[in-house]
């Protein structure tokens, strides 16, 4: 293999898993969350305890670092590489974060969206690849609107932070093809499925049906499994 590919996944490691262990600071800075946890979840932690962690930071640097290296190893320098790397430390951080307390805080994926719209932005205007940006938000938003509707009818236990999780996975994914964006976001849901039945299975008690499974890191995972795996797939 060529040094500059292993040199660019270094240098993206280190940046992105550098960002992913600012964890703590970033937890412990959240507002805190409105409304009550649904009464058939576990106790929600405060933001304090769960910045407290003892391997949070540690945890959360090597698998930013981690997916960082292997989706700029897998996919090569180029602009969609600009769109993924940005949302890779958010990401880890919000898998955490929901995996404990079943909240997607906004204020968390609404500025990382709109990171990801300034790079499309730049893209057109500097590469001027303008319809490969219009096609690629397109999409993007057509797969938010799928979450939206599935949020409205109730159908699938979704909340509407996995309906903006939805855009900002969504946008990243698109930019490499309509395939792996409808891969990684369904392969997120096949994930929170198994997850859940597995759970029911090890624990005998069918009563776990009616708990609020967390969709977020289901799907984060399928959209870095979607966007490695999707060219090579489909």
């Amino acid at each position: 293999m060529d040094a500059d590919p292993l040199i660019t996944a270094l240098v993206a490691a280190l940046v992105v898993g550098v960002l992913g262990a600012c964890a703590p600071a970033v937890v412990r800075r959240l507002p805190a969350p409105a409304g009550e946890p649904h009464p058939d979840d576990p106790p929600r932690p405060s933001w304090s305890e769960l910045a407290s962690g003892r391997w949070l930071a540690v945890g959360c640097g090597l698998a930013a670092a981690a997916a960082a290296a292997l989706l700029t190893l897998a996919l090569g320098a180029g602009w969609w590489l600009a769109w993924l790397l940005p949302v890779v430390p958010v990401a880890t951080w919000l898998a955490v974060i929901d995996a404990r307390t079943r909240l997607l805080p906004r204020v968390l994926v609404l500025p990382a969206t709109g990171v990801v719209l300034v790079v499309a932005l730049l893209e057109w205007l500097v590469a001027g690849h303008g319809r490969t940006v219009l096609v690629a938000v397109l999409l993007a938003l057509a797969a938010r609107s799928v979450f939206w509707v599935l949020w409205r009818v109730n159908a699938s236990g979704l909340g509407f932070g996995d309906v903006r999780l939805a855009l900002l996975l969504g946008l990243p994914l698109a930019r490499l093809g309509p395939g792996e964006l409808v891969l990684g976001l369904w392969l997120g849901f096949l994930l929170v499925g198994a997850a859940g039945l597995g759970r029911v299975v090890a624990r005998r008690d069918r009563s776990l049906l009616r708990s609020h499974v967390p969709l977020g890191p289901g799907l984060i995972v399928g959209a870095l499994l979607g966007a490695l795996l999707g060219g090579a797939l489909l």
